[in-house]
């Protein structure tokens, strides 16, 4: 665990606030998806939820809420293009 610790440190937006002792792969995704997490630190928590490979953790399981918020960004910025292309003029 040490070594994935030492690995989300070297992440400036993981480092200062992130929850990373001791290490929960489940409580990083919480907090990375919630309101305290920001654009740079979710793509740093899915990078570090990614590299990381615990045996009672898949990382598929463990990155739910993150995934859930990206898509949801994603919906947005696919709702955002859609609005612009029909308000455009011709």
């Amino acid at each position: 665990m040490d070594k994935i610790i030492r690995f989300a440190r070297t992440f400036p937006t993981l480092a200062a606030s992130a929850p990373l002792e001791p290490w929960d792969p489940v409580a990083l995704d919480t907090w990375a998806a919630g309101p305290a997490g920001t654009t740079g630190s979710r793509h740093a928590a899915a990078c570090v939820l990614a590299v990381w490979n615990g045996r009672s953790n898949p990382v598929a399981a463990v990155r739910g809420d993150l995934c859930a918020e990206l898509r949801r960004v994603l919906e947005d910025c696919d709702q955002r293009l859609y609005d612009r292309e029909e308000t455009a003029s011709p």
